[in-house]
């Protein structure tokens, strides 16, 4: 798959953790082969979601995920203290 290709797309995507808990909102976005992203937010805003729902570990309540080829995860993590 060459680099710019379309691996991740995820159209009006919508899940939640049980009644009255949305987490993700008809959300949009596509990511290409060779991209490299930031996912910030505060606790319980959805990054561990969106990285469920792209592995399949999870799956949306309503909307369309588009995954092509394998990823290569990198994680860093930073400390205030």
């Amino acid at each position: 798959m060459p680099r710019g290709d379309l691996i991740v797309r995820f159209e009006d995507v919508s899940f939640g953790y049980g009644y009255k808990m949305p987490i993700l909102s008809e959300v949009n976005f596509s990511l290409r082969r060779g991209a490299k992203i930031t996912l910030m937010g505060q606790n319980g805003a959805g990054k561990s979601t969106i990285f469920g729902l792209i592995t399949g570990s999870i799956k949306p309540e309503s909307g369309k995920g588009v995954f092509r080829g394998t990823f290569k995860w990198s994680l860093l993590r930073f400390s205030s203290a």
